[in-house]
């Protein structure tokens, strides 16, 4: 039940991370939101570790989207 959990917030996790790609270019307001919940998320201790598994997949996505310059919009 535990492991079944954790696959769960990373997919939420990295579904909010989505909303800030390429594949949300209209809307502004789900961008916003998105990225307020990361924020708050990264800056929890119990929920920043999930940014660190599997050799930190989650971060590097993150950065790559952070430096796309064709993402401008986010």
């Amino acid at each position: 039940m535990m492991l079944l959990l954790e696959k769960k917030k990373r997919y939420v996790v990295k579904e909010l991370i989505m909303t800030l790609s390429n594949k949300n270019h209209k809307d502004i307001e789900a961008s916003l939101n998105a990225c307020a919940v990361l924020i708050d998320l990264v800056e929890t201790e119990k929920t920043f570790g999930l940014f660190m598994v599997e050799e930190a997949q989650l971060t590097k996505l993150m950065l790559t989207l952070a430096i796309d310059p064709s993402n401008s919009h986010n």
